[in-house]
């Protein structure tokens, strides 16, 4: 697939769970949760630093065997009442949101927070992006 993409400019739409496979074919990544983009980046930027805490997550239990790992929050399955229907769609899983004590500006109606730019070719749908090593 990368000496097709190379030798005749291919593009390439490739969708998976499979994060070790992403990273290797993948120049750019989205990361969707509930429908919706959360992240986007870089393959080597988001896979060395995700700042959605979904992201995040996921990156970490694919990187485990590296020691990059990151903590996680318990469970993956949500029920429909538990899925916000207003607000952040992550809240009910997010461990920033926990640890901030639920701050109301990710459960009112009006705040679902916007995919924006918080580096170079790097945007993020949260309203507490985890920003390590990162330059606006």
């Amino acid at each position: 697939m990368r000496d097709l993409q190379e030798r005749i400019g291919l593009t390439y739409l490739f969708i998976s769970h499979d994060l070790q496979m992403v990273e290797l074919i993948a120049h750019q990544v989205i990361v969707m949760y509930l429908g919706q983009v959360v992240e986007m980046a870089p393959a080597t930027t988001l896979s060395e630093n995700a700042c959605h805490p979904y992201s995040r997550l996921l990156w970490s239990a694919a990187n485990a065997h590296t020691g990059r790992r990151v903590s996680a929050s318990s469970g993956w399955e949500l029920s429909e009442q538990e899925r916000p229907k207003e607000g952040c769609r992550f809240r009910a899983r997010c461990a920033v949101y926990r640890a901030m004590g639920g701050p109301s500006v990710c459960r009112e109606k009006d705040s679902e927070p916007e995919l924006r730019e918080i580096g170079p070719s790097h945007r993020v749908r949260c309203h507490f992006p985890e920003r390590e090593s990162i330059e606006a």
